[in-house]
């Protein structure tokens, strides 16, 4: 075989060789990026998920306390429209809704602070 055809041949090789390499770090360099979207969405599902458990908790409350509010302002309000005579600073109705916010009468399941009685005054 002649040197020319032999130079040819390792050529064809030597090229053949190279676009094999070249297509196999390619493949590589695929099978990580899929890897990487892979990790990525799940990442983005994870944080999706603590989203919505975290915004469900916030509008438990927020609706808890909301109606809680309003209650209370409904009765404030319907106490407020009586009249209130000269000698009595606060009616029957207005009296009991504050002895039950002091006792925690409406909220049972909420710790609160005891009223100091009249011998922790001294």
């Amino acid at each position: 075989m002649s040197w020319a055809i032999q130079a040819a041949l390792a050529a064809a090789i030597f090229a053949a060789g190279g676009a094999a390499g070249i297509k196999w770090h390619a493949g590589l360099d695929a099978i990580a990026e899929n890897k990487r979207i892979a990790a990525t969405q799940e990442i983005n599902r994870e944080n999706a998920a603590l989203a919505n458990r975290t915004s469900t908790h916030f509008e438990k409350a927020r609706t808890q306390n909301e109606t809680r509010t309003r209650t209370i302002t409904v009765e404030v309000d319907k106490i407020i429209e009586r009249p209130v005579f000269r000698n009595v600073c606060i009616d029957d109705d207005g009296l009991r809704l504050l002895n039950s916010q002091i006792r925690r009468d409406t909220a049972p399941g909420e710790s609160g602070g005891a009223v100091p009685g009249p011998a922790a005054v001294d």
